[in-house]
């Protein structure tokens, strides 16, 4: 239906293919993942508690990868073979974020990739490889109603 409207009402053409891009393998570190599995696995929330801290409670890796996808603009891909749900803080620098002004060194955070292999025991591998992608061929402006 909102194909339909998109085709009519902007004249839009678009088809899918298939790109190399900058993509992102989660793997195990060197070291073990540290992630704790749940007690309960009821609650299967994510929260934004603070710019750079997300609070995960009784999530399962897709929770995580998605908000890695977000974070970092490009697909991320798990590889951890987790299977269970767990609960855990994930602090790091935002690079989406503006800095403030005047903010110490000594109270930054690490970056993204650094928190996640100190605090998750988990790493982030960057790679190139196929992501499907949508490719816009054709649009207008819409014409008076």
């Amino acid at each position: 239906m909102i194909r339909t409207l998109l085709a009519d009402r902007f004249k839009l053409v678009a088809h899918r293919e298939t790109q190399a891009l900058q993509t992102y393998t989660l793997v195990i570190g060197k070291n073990g993942s540290k992630m704790q599995e749940a007690k309960q696995g009821t609650k299967n929330y994510i929260n934004w508690t603070g710019s750079g801290q997300v609070e995960f409670t009784e999530c399962n890796m897709l929770g995580l990868i998605n908000v890695l996808s977000g974070v970092l603009g490009s697909p991320v891909n798990d590889e951890t073979g987790l299977k269970g749900l767990y609960s855990f803080t994930l602090a790091f620098t935002d690079p989406r974020a503006p800095q403030p002004p005047g903010a110490a060194e000594a109270d930054a955070r690490p970056s993204l990739f650094a928190a996640v292999q100190d605090q998750l025991g988990l790493r982030l591998e960057s790679r190139k490889g196929p992501a499907e992608v949508l490719v816009i061929d054709h649009i207008e402006r819409p014409g008076e109603n």
